[in-house]
């Protein structure tokens, strides 16, 4: 197996193409559904019920519409070859921009309507390189001086931010619960005077991991906590 996250700088780009099969599953799902929820409401109106049932049925109805109009436009389940080992990456939205990592050989590729090794100087717009956060402490990259470098330019850190994360469950719990139910992570990041966007955590359930926008520093941090990066394999 390609040792995880590493990209093979020669291999070609491959093609997008839509998922024919899940995308005619899921179009029959939305008719059905769509065409049965707008029937309930016509039933519901007739025999005067109350709001509440209609607008959540309703926006069953609206959501499955919607579904099959974006459908219309070309949205809908897609996949293309992995540009490194050619297994099948899925995904929908098959002309957004999108940064993707193999989950069959660990490399990764970006781009819209084709999917290319990504560059060993590319910046996402998102954080979107995901490592696990080290058990045993984080050691962040340095300068040959022994400065700390910024997650984002690599230019010299001059401070450390506060980044937080929260899992979904908090999130919801949150709204109708006290602070204290939400599952918090922080963690403090080397930046620089200009940038504080570089790194971010990602939660899931109790696990936090960090992710960056930098596919050089993520490599560079793989490098200096080994740990993390096997446990990413």
């Amino acid at each position: 197996m390609t040792t995880p996250n590493t990209t093979t700088e020669a291999a070609a780009s491959t093609l997008v193409s839509m998922n024919a099969s899940k995308n005619r599953v899921a179009t029959i799902a939305m008719s059905i559904t769509g065409a049965v929820a707008i029937a309930v409401i016509v039933i519901g109106v007739m025999n005067h019920w109350d709001f509440l049932p209609l607008f959540w049925i309703g926006v069953v109805a609206v959501g499955s519409l919607g579904g099959l109009i974006a459908r219309a436009f070309g949205a809908g389940f897609a996949t293309a070859p992995c540009p490194a080992c050619g297994h099948a990456l899925q995904f929908q939205q098959p002309t957004a921009a999108r940064t993707l990592q193999c989950e069959k050989c660990g490399a990764w590729s970006t781009g819209t309507t084709t999917m290319a090794p990504v560059p060993a100087d590319h910046v996402d717009p998102a954080a979107v390189f995901e490592t696990p956060t080290p058990e045993d402490g984080v050691a962040w990259p340095r300068h040959e001086s022994g400065e700390l470098a910024c997650p984002l330019c690599a230019g010299p850190a001059t401070r450390r931010v506060k980044i937080t994360g929260s899992d979904a469950i908090g999130l919801t719990a949150a709204a109708v619960a006290p602070v204290s139910v939400r599952r918090v992570h922080s963690i403090e990041v080397p930046a620089c005077a200009q940038h504080d966007d570089g790194a971010a955590l990602v939660v899931y359930g109790k696990e936090a991991r960090l992710a960056f926008r930098s596919y050089a520093y993520y490599r560079r941090f793989q490098a200096e906590n080994p740990a993390a990066a096997t446990s990413a394999a």
